[in-house]
Protein backbone atom coordinates (compact mmCIF):
# COMPACT_ATOMS: atom_id res chain seq x y z
CA UNK A 1 0.00 0.00 0.00
CA UNK A 2 1.05 3.12 -0.91
CA UNK A 3 1.03 5.74 2.40
CA UNK A 4 1.69 9.06 0.39
CA UNK A 5 -2.10 8.00 -1.25
CA UNK A 6 -3.74 7.78 1.93
CA UNK A 7 -2.15 11.17 3.05
CA UNK A 8 -2.51 14.74 2.08
CA UNK A 9 -1.71 16.68 -0.78
CA UNK A 10 -1.32 20.00 -2.72
CA UNK A 11 -0.43 21.57 -5.85
CA UNK A 12 1.03 25.11 -6.32
CA UNK A 13 -1.34 27.97 -8.74
CA UNK A 14 -0.55 30.38 -10.99
CA UNK A 15 0.84 28.45 -12.74
CA UNK A 16 -0.19 25.32 -11.29
CA UNK A 17 1.97 23.11 -11.00
CA UNK A 18 2.21 18.99 -10.18
CA UNK A 19 1.09 17.53 -7.30
CA UNK A 20 3.06 17.19 -3.66
CA UNK A 21 1.50 14.06 -1.84
CA UNK A 22 2.47 13.50 2.04
CA UNK A 23 2.12 11.13 4.27
CA UNK A 24 -0.71 10.77 7.20
CA UNK A 25 0.00 12.62 10.25
CA UNK A 26 1.80 15.36 8.03
CA UNK A 27 0.81 18.99 6.15
CA UNK A 28 1.33 19.15 2.74
CA UNK A 29 2.45 22.86 1.87
CA UNK A 30 2.93 24.17 -1.74
CA UNK A 31 4.29 27.79 -2.06
CA UNK A 32 4.76 29.41 -5.15
CA UNK A 33 6.87 31.96 -4.30
CA UNK A 34 7.73 35.80 -5.95
CA UNK A 35 9.93 33.51 -8.17
CA UNK A 36 6.85 32.29 -9.33
CA UNK A 37 9.09 28.43 -8.72
CA UNK A 38 7.03 25.76 -6.67
CA UNK A 39 8.18 25.03 -3.44
CA UNK A 40 6.72 22.32 -1.05
CA UNK A 41 6.98 20.26 1.47
CA UNK A 42 5.97 17.78 4.17
CA UNK A 43 5.40 19.03 7.68
CA UNK A 44 4.88 16.47 10.68
CA UNK A 45 1.55 17.79 12.62
CA UNK A 46 2.09 17.51 16.29
CA UNK A 47 1.14 15.04 18.55
CA UNK A 48 -0.64 17.76 20.45
CA UNK A 49 -3.34 18.27 17.30
CA UNK A 50 -5.74 15.26 16.38
CA UNK A 51 -8.53 17.67 14.81
CA UNK A 52 -8.89 20.27 13.72
CA UNK A 53 -9.00 23.61 15.87
CA UNK A 54 -8.40 27.07 16.07
CA UNK A 55 -5.28 26.87 17.47
CA UNK A 56 -4.37 23.68 15.16
CA UNK A 57 -5.49 26.59 12.24
CA UNK A 58 -3.13 28.91 14.20
CA UNK A 59 -0.10 26.31 13.54
CA UNK A 60 -0.89 25.84 10.12
CA UNK A 61 -0.70 30.36 9.65
CA UNK A 62 2.46 30.21 11.57
CA UNK A 63 4.20 27.44 9.86
CA UNK A 64 3.10 29.36 6.22
CA UNK A 65 4.00 32.37 7.05
CA UNK A 66 7.62 31.23 8.36
CA UNK A 67 8.27 29.23 5.09
CA UNK A 68 7.07 32.15 3.22
CA UNK A 69 9.46 34.30 5.26
CA UNK A 70 12.31 31.66 4.99
CA UNK A 71 12.22 31.56 0.91
CA UNK A 72 11.85 35.28 0.74
CA UNK A 73 15.23 35.83 2.35
CA UNK A 74 16.36 32.61 -0.09
CA UNK A 75 15.78 35.65 -2.44
CA UNK A 76 16.74 38.25 -0.57
CA UNK A 77 13.66 40.06 -0.06
CA UNK A 78 13.12 41.59 3.16
CA UNK A 79 10.19 39.65 5.29
CA UNK A 80 9.38 43.15 6.95
CA UNK A 81 6.34 44.10 4.62
CA UNK A 82 4.96 40.95 4.28
CA UNK A 83 1.21 41.40 4.53
CA UNK A 84 -1.57 38.85 4.56
CA UNK A 85 -3.96 39.54 1.58
CA UNK A 86 -6.94 36.31 2.70
CA UNK A 87 -6.83 32.97 3.69
CA UNK A 88 -9.63 30.62 2.44
CA UNK A 89 -10.18 27.50 4.83
CA UNK A 90 -11.24 24.12 3.78
CA UNK A 91 -12.41 21.06 5.08
CA UNK A 92 -8.87 19.32 5.04
CA UNK A 93 -6.91 22.08 3.88
CA UNK A 94 -6.78 25.91 2.53
CA UNK A 95 -5.04 28.55 0.94
CA UNK A 96 -3.23 31.40 2.25
CA UNK A 97 -1.97 34.62 -0.03
CA UNK A 98 0.67 36.90 0.86
CA UNK A 99 1.90 39.89 -0.69
CA UNK A 100 4.91 42.05 -0.02
CA UNK A 101 5.45 46.06 -2.38
CA UNK A 102 6.39 45.61 -5.57
CA UNK A 103 6.57 41.72 -5.95
CA UNK A 104 4.20 39.40 -7.21
CA UNK A 105 1.75 37.36 -4.75
CA UNK A 106 2.63 34.64 -2.90
CA UNK A 107 0.34 31.53 -2.58
CA UNK A 108 -0.09 28.95 -0.02
CA UNK A 109 -1.85 25.80 -0.31
CA UNK A 110 -1.99 23.02 2.26
CA UNK A 111 -3.72 20.32 3.25
CA UNK A 112 -3.80 17.77 5.82
CA UNK A 113 -4.81 14.54 7.42
CA UNK A 114 -4.68 13.24 10.99
CA UNK A 115 -3.54 9.77 12.10
CA UNK A 116 -6.97 9.43 13.68
CA UNK A 117 -8.97 10.30 10.40
CA UNK A 118 -7.40 6.83 9.40
CA UNK A 119 -9.62 4.72 12.11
Amino acid sequence: MNLMSNGSQCKCRNPESGLHSCPVGYNAICIRGIDRKCNSDCIEIPATYSRRTDSFDEWIFETARDRVIELLRLNSYSASFLQVLKQKKLSNGGEITFQIPNAPTIYVNYSFKFENDEK
